[in-house]
């Protein structure tokens, strides 16, 4: 870095005074100009290996500037597949939770309808916690507050028992 800074002094200073030479109208012989050509060569090769140097530093950094964006894409598209995995796992198990919460309730109604439209109104169907199942529920237990078969006869019998005995006490 030092080579580069020096040569930059000993550059400006020569070319300072080849273009007041020139200004001056003093480079109008051939020996003035072979000695500005003596000067100007080894500073423009110089330059140009500058430029070279300079032009491969840049093309280093770009690699690795690229290296590392191409990095950091890979990790972050690693990284979104990773969480579109996980969104569709949690996704799955709310949608098989919330079916399972819908269709256990509904498969209790659906099975108490059948024991209850076969005939057996003493049968309770089980009432959920969720509100819209209790209401249907209810629904369907309104037939079971009524007698069923057997109560009915059970008070027929009574009846029947307390009129014999009613009538018995009316015979002399």
């Amino acid at each position: 870095m030092e080579d580069i800074a020096q040569n930059h002094k000993l550059f400006e200073n020569r070319f300072t005074r080849v273009v007041e030479a020139h200004r001056a109208g003093k480079l109008e012989t051939r020996e003035q100009r072979e000695a500005m050509h003596q000067i100007w060569c080894p500073i423009s090769d110089e330059i140009i290996d500058l430029c070279r140097e300079i032009k491969a530093a840049y093309m280093e950094i770009h690699d690795q500037e690229q290296a590392r964006s191409r990095q950091t894409i890979i990790n972050t598209t690693k990284g979104m597949a990773v969480l579109a995995i996980l969104v569709v796992i949690i996704a799955g198990a709310m949608g098989l939770s919330i079916s399972r919460t819908i269709t256990k309730p509904l498969q209790n109604l659906t099975q108490g309808t059948k024991i209850i439209g076969t005939g057996n109104l003493d049968y309770r169907i089980e009432i959920s916690k969720q509100r819209w199942v209790k209401c249907w529920a209810r629904e369907l237990h309104l037939p079971s507050n009524y007698p069923s078969s057997q109560e009915k006869e059970a008070m027929r019998n009574n009846r029947m028992n307390l009129i014999k005995r009613d009538l018995s006490k009316l015979r002399p």
